[in-house]
């Protein structure tokens, strides 16, 4: 919503994808960091209410720079060819499937401890934070791009204030693919990756299992999102109704308890 009034007329699509990695990168290192300053002289851990009240604000940061960061890239992809747009949802699905490889590696390479989770965990925040330091550099000299001068171009010519339209009408134009994404996004953050975690367990699989379950779904949906590349469906209402069925997960997944 910031990056939709007046901070885009203020601030330039480099400059909020600049914001925006730069946020992430501060949030990844809160939580070593604290986790580092919260152990005595004697190696004993210390507890404290501010720590979590600090962790808990890194998160919050974090969906701001999501949202700033997803905003700011779709809308600059929707004046691209469609290939951009594809690119960026298949980039965000192999984030996924990264992290699950990084998760299976650090499950299988360490000891089933507290200690072997906490350097799995510091794992996960130093190779994400290098990701997102090879985004900011990745995203500065994608603006250098020739083919990304001329359509910044015609991008920056699009962008006058005569142009610019009404939240609640873009909305009622699109309510449709709208309504789509609502369900989608409602659906897949009620079940995954809460319920998938904690709620699921297997006597084959043991501690296994959700991440094997975690794994499928990253793999599928990164698949998914590919596929996009060799056949979109035309009709927006057969898309529509598609992303309603998807309220059927509920029962499903009710029904496995």
């Amino acid at each position: 919503m910031l990056s939709w009034n007046k901070w885009n007329q203020t601030m330039s699509l480099r400059l909020r994808l600049n914001l925006g990695f730069s946020m992430f990168v501060l949030c990844l290192m809160v939580t070593p960091i604290v986790d580092w300053i919260n152990w005595d002289q004697n190696g004993t851990k210390v507890k404290s209410n501010a720590t979590y009240c600090v962790v808990v604000v890194s998160v919050v940061v974090c969906g701001l720079a999501d949202g700033l960061i997803g905003g700011s890239l779709i809308g600059s992809a929707g004046k691209l060819p469609k290939q951009y747009m594809q690119a960026i949802f298949a980039g965000t699905a192999s984030s996924g499937v990264l992290i699950c490889i990084l998760r299976i590696i650090t499950k299988v390479s360490l000891p089933h401890t507290p200690h072997g989770l906490k350097t799995s965990a510091h794992f996960y925040f130093i190779i994400s934070t290098t990701v997102l330091i090879v985004c900011i550099i990745c995203c500065n000299l994608l603006y250098k791009l020739p083919i990304m001068q001329q359509h910044y171009t015609h991008l920056v010519q699009d962008f006058l204030p005569c142009s610019r339209h009404k939240l609640r009408d873009v909305a009622r134009t699109i309510k449709c693919p709208a309504f789509g994404i609502f369900a989608i996004y409602t659906v897949t953050l009620s079940i995954f990756p809460g319920f998938l975690a904690e709620n699921l367990e297997s006597s084959v699989f043991k501690d296994w299992y959700p991440i094997l379950l975690i794994t499928i779904y990253n793999v599928a949906d990164f698949v998914g999102k590919s596929f996009t590349a060799l056949y979109v469906v035309k009709s927006t209402s057969k898309a529509t109704w598609g992303c309603v069925a998807r309220l059927l997960f509920y029962p499903l997944f009710t029904a496995c308890l």
